[in-house]
């Protein structure tokens, strides 16, 4: 057996301990625990039943999103600028409704973010400043932030990079889809701007240009699934029954990076 966890984050500590001491392996939404320290004792106790436990970061099989990584790779540049804006329509924050009271719109949208720039660079954290605004929740009677705009510091080697995320859940809700997400990567030698959202991506390099138009997410057509988020569960399924390795699932240590930011993200606006 194996337990797909779908409850909001506040949730997943108390229920991942039951099932790990019962020796069902997880496969849960992100950002998966509340907390670093959460993190870590249920990877403790992961490792003491010898029971996984894996995240669901399924922007890590868009093809997109590792055409980015590859070009990173073999890029030499060593100063990088990543901006990220990921918007919601207004009216998420009344489907959610209080129960968003215990999150905000970085700490639910930026976790898919966290873990490509994890995954892409495997990054320290030198600074990070974050900065929010309350004006339309409050509007709603709702005690989180609207707005969250996250700017960070990271090192890699002999990389520096700026990151700059933001969330928000204030998007018009005339907007014909429910996100908007947009991902820009500029480099000394390279400017990929990526269409979250609609689908599709811009490429400038020294030695080429081009547009890709991609539609790949998940579909079904009569008999085949396809598309990145399939791909995730599958590779999940695939391991825990026919003990198939998959290098591109997310393990609990390597959803740390995310759950730090998370942590001092929190911090900061409850500080302000």
């Amino acid at each position: 057996s194996s337990a797909f966890l779908i409850l909001p984050e506040k949730y997943h500590f108390y229920y991942s301990k039951i099932l790990i001491k019962n020796k069902v392996p997880i496969f849960a939404v992100k950002p998966f625990c509340f907390s670093l320290k959460e993190n870590k004792k249920m990877l403790s106790l992961s490792k003491k039943n010898k029971t996984d436990i894996y995240i669901d970061y399924h922007k890590r099989y868009d093809l997109e999103n590792r055409f980015i990584g590859d070009c990173i790779k073999k890029d030499k540049s060593n100063s990088y600028q990543i901006i990220i804006n990921y918007s919601q329509n207004i009216k998420m924050m009344k489907i959610f409704n209080k129960w968003i009271n215990t999150s905000n719109p970085f700490q639910y949208l930026g976790p898919h973010y966290l873990d490509l720039l994890n995954i892409w660079f495997k990054p320290k954290i030198l600074q990070i400043q974050s900065f929010s605004s309350n004006y339309v929740s409050k509007k709603l009677k709702l005690k989180t932030s609207d707005l969250v705009s996250v700017n960070m510091k990271l090192k890699s080697g002999t990389k520096t990079i700026i990151a700059n995320i933001n969330t928000n859940w204030i998007e018009n809700i005339n907007y014909p889809m429910r996100s908007r997400q947009n991902i820009e990567v500029i480099s000394e030698n390279l400017h990929i701007n990526s269409d979250q959202g609609y689908r599709g991506l811009d490429f400038v390099n020294k030695k080429n240009i081009f547009e890709i138009k991609n539609n790949n997410f998940t579909f079904y057509n009569n008999k085949t699934l396809s598309g990145y988020g399939y791909l995730s569960f599958k590779a999940f399924l695939d391991k825990i029954y026919f003990n198939k390795d998959n290098k591109s699932l997310a393990s609990i240590e390597q959803n740390f990076f995310c759950s730090n930011v998370l942590d001092i993200v929190r911090k900061q606006l409850n500080e302000n």
